[in-house]
C-alpha cells in the first residue's frame, strides 16, 4: 500500500533518479527533480513535502546548497542527503550545521533508504503535533487572558473595574518591595456629581462621566492605567511618578474639565473635577500585598484616604 507521505527526490542523474523512484513509489508518493532549481520550483508548485532527499554532488547548485534553501523555506521538513565516499567530510559538515536529518552513502540499500525516510516522516509528524499542541495551548492562554480582561472590565466606561484595580495595586506593592518601584495614585471625581445626578437624566450623567474618562485618557502618558473604582470615581495610576508630578498632571486635567455644562431639567449644571493624590507608600498603609483585594473592598480606606487628600 502506498503511503500518503510525499517524498521529493533530487538528483542530476536521470538513471539514478528513475531507480530511486521505482524503489520508493511502492511505499510513498514520490516527486522528482533533476536539479536544485527544478526542485525548488516543484516545491513552490506542489507545496511542502514530508521528506526531501537530495544528491550531494550536482552542478550549479549542490545538494548542500539546495537543502539549505529548503531549510529556510520549509523548516519543518526533514532533509536527507545522499553522498559518495569522496564527499563524506562535506556531508558531515552539513549534518553538524543542522541542515539535514540524515546522510546516506551511495549506493544505498533499498531497506536502509526506506527506513530512513520512514523515520524522517515520523519525526515530521511528531514535530507538527508538537507545534499544534503549542499553538492550542497559546490559544487557550489567549482566551483565558481575554476572559480575565473582560471580567475586570467596566463595559460602560471601557476601563478596568474595581477588582482589577485591587489586583494592580497588589502587583505594584510587590514591585515596590522587590525593585523599589514608585507610583502615584490620583482619584478623579466630578465635584458636584451627587447634585448633578439628582437633577439630570441618567444618560446625561453617564455622558459626563464618559467625557471625564476620555479626557483623562487623552491627557495621560502611555504608562498610565485607568480604573473605575466607584460610581463616577476614576483612579489613575502613574508608575515611576513623584507625588508633585502627579499633582501637576491632575491640575492640568482638572483645568481642562472645569466649566463643562450639562443640561438638566433645572437648567445647565456646571461640572467641576476634583482630585486627590497619594503615593504607593500611603496606599500600603491601608492595604498589604497579601490581602489587598479584601482590604480595599471591605473598608474602602483607600478611597477615603484619597478623598482626604483632595485638592481644590
Amino acid at each position: 500500500m502506498i503511503s500518503t507521505a510525499r517524498i521529493l527526490l533530487v538528483d542530476d542523474e536521470p538513471m539514478v533518479l528513475q531507480a530511486l523512484t521505482r524503489q520508493l513509489r511502492k511505499h510513498f508518493t514520490v516527486f522528482s527533480a533533476v536539479s536544485g532549481a527544478e526542485g525548488l520550483a516543484l516545491l513552490a508548485r506542489e507545496g511542502e513535502m514530508d521528506v526531501i532527499v537530495s544528491d550531494m554532488r550536482m552542478p550549479q547548485m549542490s545538494g548542500a546548497e539546495f537543502l539549505t534553501a529548503c531549510r529556510v523555506l520549509y523548516p519543518e521538513t526533514p532533509r536527507v542527503l545522499l553522498t559518495g565516499h569522496a564527499e563524506i567530510e562535506a556531508a558531515i559538515a552539513v549534518v553538524n550545521e543542522g541542515q539535514i536529518f540524515r546522510y546516506l552513502m551511495k549506493p544505498c540499500e533499498e531497506n536502509e533508504l526506506i527506513n530512513a525516510l520512514e523515520a524522517a516522516v515520523t519525526k515530521r509528524q511528531q514535530r507538527l503535533q508538537d507545534i499544534a499542541q503549542i499553538r492550542n495551548a497559546r490559544t487557550q492562554v489567549d482566551a483565558a487572558q481575554h476572559a480575565t480582561a473582560a471580567h475586570y472590565q467596566d463595559s460602560n466606561l471601557g476601563v478596568t473595574n474595581y477588582e482589577g484595580f485591587a489586583i494592580a495595586v497588589k502587583d505594584l506593592l510587590q514591585k515596590t518591595h522587590e525593585h523599589g518601584e514608585q507610583a502615584s495614585f490620583i482619584l478623579f471625581t466630578p465635584s458636584n456629581f451627587k447634585k448633578l445626578k439628582n437633577s439630570a437624566a441618567e444618560s446625561l450623567v453617564n455622558r459626563a462621566v464618559k467625557l471625564m474618562v476620555e479626557l483623562i485618557r487623552h491627557l495621560s502618558p502611555r504608562s498610565a492605567r485607568l480604573y473605575s473604582v466607584a460610581e463616577a470615581e476614576i483612579v489613575i495610576v502613574l508608575p515611576n511618578t513623584e507625588v508633585q508630578q502627579a499633582v501637576d498632571f491632575a491640575r492640568r486635567v482638572s483645568e481642562q474639565f472645569n466649566g463643562l455644562a450639562i443640561t438638566t431639567n433645572n437648567g445647565a449644571q456646571l461640572v467641576g473635577l476634583g482630585f486627590g493624590v497619594v503615593d504607593i507608600h500611603s496606599i500600603e498603609v491601608v492595604a498589604t500585598a497579601a490581602d489587598i483585594l479584601e482590604s480595599l473592598h471591605q473598608d474602602e480606606q483607600t478611597r477615603e484616604m484619597l478623598r482626604a487628600n483632595q485638592l481644590d
